[in-house]
């Protein structure tokens, strides 16, 4: 509809920066590998290309990684039929391809991977504790924080992590304990929480006691975490008001750190594009496409943090369709044209001058001048005008 010429529906925007027919045809045959040499033992063979390139950019663009990261995953809406394809009774989106997501503790997505069935299992740990020691080993700096809950943590996991000198904190399942002599709580007093530190792998438990009771692990080597505890405020049903409840210190670490994931998914999920297709692998490059905005803009607020995610893809799609048509135009000329966004005018890439059949303003003196910078398309002199437009 932003093609059409009605008032209330033209974009002059879209319309002029390709035609109707191209944008429907690029949506249809849009591809990211090669059928004709398809690896049957590869699930994700037809978008592998892109998700490798976007992990690729994603841990290169941020140096260093920081220290604290958040492992959880993410769901991407998906309602036809695929063997991938995923349910998950009481999640906001139930239907749809499940993602393995490492991510800073603000939010940054730095690596992920596509959930492609339970042969990503190593041999004695769970999928999920295989998929968090798959993403972590040989990637993230040693000594760093990453924070899990009881889907991902075993006690093999934090073997394996204590072996490669990266420090794991998160909840464990009763079931994954390995019949270590944690007490019930259920009948105790609010607030307690008994602790049991092994030497030899330097695992810690400690099972605290507050509405219900939770169990948390960790293999850190800061003492402080397991062996110091404050307070935390509760609402208490018998005496109807807010009571002052005994907490360890490791639970208050782990709420602090733990939520990047579902941080990341929030903010993702605000302004997700929406343009479906009947191709299967479509809401994985739905996801990679709003992954990376979502990267690109905690990046660019290191320059201006006042920005807010709404103006920031704003400023992406002007950039992106104020730059020449890719094909012929027959719609309505658009003035916006003469003005050039700041971010294709300034990148110092492609910026080619040509001579034109007729002339045209300088866009730097107002002269006349029958040469024009293929990128930008507007008229320039090739001697100092060129120059002096394309420098801050």
């Amino acid at each position: 509809m932003y093609w059409e010429t009605k008032a209330d529906t033209h974009n002059t925007l879209v319309a002029n920066s390709m035609p109707r027919n191209r944008f429907e045809q690029i949506h249809r045959f849009l591809h990211f590998n090669d059928n004709t040499k398809i690896d049957k033992n590869d699930k994700l063979y037809k978008i592998r290309p892109l998700t490798d390139h976007i992990n690729k950019l994603s841990t290169d663009c941020i140096q260093p990684l920081g220290k604290y990261f958040s492992m959880d995953e993410a769901m991407e809406p998906y309602y036809g039929r695929h063997s991938l394809k995923q349910f998950i009774w009481g999640r906001p989106i139930r239907f749809g391809f499940k993602f393995w997501c490492l991510t800073t503790s603000n939010g940054y997505l730095i690596k992920f991977d596509t959930y492609a069935g339970a042969g990503d299992k190593i041999e004695g740990k769970t999928l999920g504790s295989s998929v968090t020691e798959k993403l972590c080993v040989n990637f993230i700096p040693k000594d760093s924080v990453v924070f899990v809950d009881n889907y991902f943590n075993s006690l093999p996991l934090l073997e394996t992590f204590t072996n490669n000198n990266i420090n794991c904190v998160g909840t464990i399942r009763s079931d994954r304990i390995e019949k270590a002599p944690l007490p019930e709580l259920k009948k105790e007093k609010r607030g307690t929480h008994p602790t049991l530190h092994e030497d030899k792998t330097n695992i810690t438990l400690t099972r605290w006691h507050d509405n219900s009771q939770v169990t948390l692990a960790t293999n850190s080597k800061d003492e402080n975490i397991y062996k110091t505890r404050g307070v935390c405020k509760g609402w208490s049903k018998q005496e109807r008001a807010s009571v002052t409840v005994e907490q360890p210190s490791v639970v208050n670490f782990y709420n602090k750190g733990m939520g990047g994931v579902d941080h990341f998914d929030q903010i993702r999920g605000l302004y997700r594009s929406r343009i479906r297709s009947k191709q299967w692998y479509w809401p994985i490059f739905r996801f990679c496409l709003n992954g990376a905005v979502v990267n690109m803009w905690f990046l660019y607020r290191y320059v201006d943090p006042d920005i807010g995610l709404v103006d920031f893809i704003r400023r992406i799609v002007l950039a992106i369709l104020s730059s020449p048509p890719l094909g012929p135009n027959t719609g309505p000329k658009s003035k916006s044209n003469s003005k050039v966004p700041g971010e294709i005018r300034y990148d110092n890439k492609d910026h080619w001058i040509d001579k034109n059949e007729t002339q045209r303003r300088c866009a730097k003196c107002g002269k006349c001048s029958k040469f024009v910078c293929l990128k930008c398309n507007v008229g320039l002199h090739p001697d100092g005008c060129f120059r002096q437009y394309h420098t801050k």
